[in-house]
């Protein structure tokens, strides 16, 4: 293992959500939003305009941490935060084992790299869109330029060597070193 990660789970009201997330410290263009309700999911580019109590479930994250939040019944939301730093764990975090950082390719290819684009049904503003012919859309990802693929930098909390949590970090290129974290 790598070091010590830290996890930990309250319950907020819904409305009070979005400003824990800013209390967090997250900065434009240096965190990302994985978010899910029944008819989307979608990973964007974090802004200070961001409003979570539209996702049933969502993460937000970078280097420093993670934190998570599921929308129940009654407008409460259930939240977690992950974190590798001592200094940002709430007191009451559980203590785990985490493993290096290591890159997760993420669904799709580029529409630039298949052998024919021009196959694909794709409003013509979705040009920069990745395709997964198991999935039934254009796949969008808050990327630069046109890599193949793209890929998620993740690391494992573990107890007896066993992942239970996963944290992602960043969202990169994939095969650039310290883009995606290809496990150096």
């Amino acid at each position: 293992m790598n070091g010590t990660g830290y996890v930990w789970y309250g319950k907020k009201p819904a409305a009070n959500l979005s400003g824990w997330l800013d209390e967090l410290g997250f900065q434009g263009g240096e965190a990302w939003a994985y978010v899910e309700r029944l008819d989307a999911i979608e990973l964007l580019p974090w802004s200070v305009d961001f409003e979570p109590t539209v996702w049933e479930h969502g993460r937000l994250f970078d280097c420093r941490l993670e934190a998570r939040w599921t929308l129940r019944k009654g407008r409460q939301a259930e939240i977690w935060l992950l974190t590798e730093s001592p200094d940002l764990a709430p007191d009451g975090a559980e203590r785990y084992d985490a493993s290096a950082p290591y890159g997760i390719y993420l669904w799709g290819r580029h529409l630039s790299r298949l052998e024919r684009p021009e196959l694909v049904q794709r409003p013509e503003e979705d040009q920069e869109a990745w395709v997964e012919a198991r999935m039934p859309r254009l796949l969008m990802y808050p990327v630069e330029g046109t890599p193949e693929f793209v890929a998620a930098r993740a690391l494992n909390y573990c107890r007896a060597g066993r992942p239970v949590w996963t944290r992602w970090m960043h969202i990169g290129l994939a095969g650039v070193p310290g883009e995606e974290g290809s496990n150096g």
